[in-house]
Formats: structure tokens, C-alpha cells, sequence
């Protein structure tokens, strides 16, 4: 059917470090508050908060695009930080990308054209 690519909290946290003159390298963990008071907790509050306000609006659209019963399943990472900034009911499933693979593998579903 399709699907979308973004980066990824840690490729963000990357990016405002390497791609800025002031910004530095953070680790990733949730934001005490919505508003940062301060350089690390405005990159936290942008960043983390951020993704659960881009899950919540990209699965909007794409609920009213294929339907309005569509499940949303995380993966990743950082899927557990994103689900507590996010009104969705998430479903997590880490191994998600790995049982697609084994599908493939096992010709269960149509393989990709490349």
C-alpha cells in the first residue's frame, strides 16, 4: 500500500547538533515540561513532544484517507517516548519490520518490485 520515511528522535537530536554553530549533542529522554526553560529542554520539548503531535496528525490524515478504523503500530526505538506525547492509541510491536521480512521470506505475501 505505501508508507512514510522521517528521521528518526536520535537522527533529530543529531541533525540540531551537527547541522548548528551553538546547539549540543543531548540524549534522548522525556521532556519535564511542554515550554523549555533552556537550551536542552527546548531541544526535548521540540524533538520528543514534537513527534507525538506529527504521529497524531500524520495518522489523522492517513485514517481519513484509507479509514477511520485503521490501527496504528509502533516501532522503533523511541516509539515509547512518542506514544506518551501522542493522543493515539498505539499498539507497539518492535519486531514488526522482522515479521514482515519472515513473510517475505516465506513468499506469504506478494514480494516487492524493485
Amino acid at each position: 500500500m505505501g508508507g512514510l520515511i522521517l528521521p528518526g528522535l536520535g537522527i533529530s537530536l543529531a541533525a540540531l547538533n551537527e547541522k548548528t554553530a551553538l546547539l549540543p549533542r543531548i540524549k534522548l529522554r522525556y521532556p519535564k515540561e511542554l515550554i523549555g526553560r533552556d537550551t536542552i529542554s527546548s531541544i526535548l520539548s521540540g524533538v520528543v513532544i514534537g513527534a507525538g503531535a506529527l504521529a497524531d496528525a500524520l495518522s489523522s490524515r492517513i485514517k481519513r484517507k484509507i479509514g477511520e478504523n485503521t490501527r496504528v503500530i509502533g516501532t522503533g526505538g523511541s516509539i515509547d517516548l512518542i506514544k506518551r506525547y501522542s493522543a493515539l492509541k498505539i499498539k507497539i510491536d518492535r519486531d514488526l519490520t522482522l515479521k514482515g521480512l519472515n513473510l517475505i521470506y516465506k513468499n506469504k505475501i506478494k514480494k516487492p518490485r524493485l
